[in-house]
């Protein structure tokens, strides 16, 4: 399960010193540099990562693509998972994660462990918003 704010989802990528927001079309939202692998000099180095960005552009990583010039795509989600949380547990300066979500909840995201990151639909990623959890989990939403 993957918390998600409201925002745009972007992919984000890193590379040849700049990192650029791509939207779901593919166009440019925002280009700037980063502390990202590939996102601060020039390198053949580039990472990528599937966000959300809100409207104060802070960005919020869902899954990672790539880091560091290594794709990770073929993996499964769970693996995908605990690499993105080393990544930025080893990179303070890119991370102000925290688990107390202080972000307006949109919704839920639910990943089967298996599965490997390809584009469009899958049915094995679910998404309940937060008005869905109380009848769907018995699971109550704060304001």
């Amino acid at each position: 399960m993957v918390p998600s704010p409201v925002g745009k989802r972007v992919l984000v990528v890193a590379a040849k010193g700049a990192t650029t927001a791509y939207n779901k079309a593919g166009k440019t939202i925002t280009q700037f540099r980063s502390r990202l692998p590939g996102g601060h000099q020039k390198s053949s180095v580039y990472t990528i990562l599937d966000c959300i960005m809100d409207a104060k552009k802070t960005f919020y990583c869902l899954d990672v693509l790539a880091w560091n010039g290594m794709d990770m795509s073929a993996n499964p989600f769970d693996f995908r998972q605990y690499m993105l949380s080393s990544k930025l547990k080893e990179s303070p300066e890119i991370s102000l994660s925290s688990k107390q979500f202080p972000f307006e909840l949109d919704g839920l995201l639910y990943y089967h462990s298996g599965v490997v990151y390809e584009a469009g639909q899958s049915p094995l990623v679910g998404w309940l918003k937060p008005w869905m959890l109380p009848e769907i989990l018995n699971v109550t939403v704060p304001e």
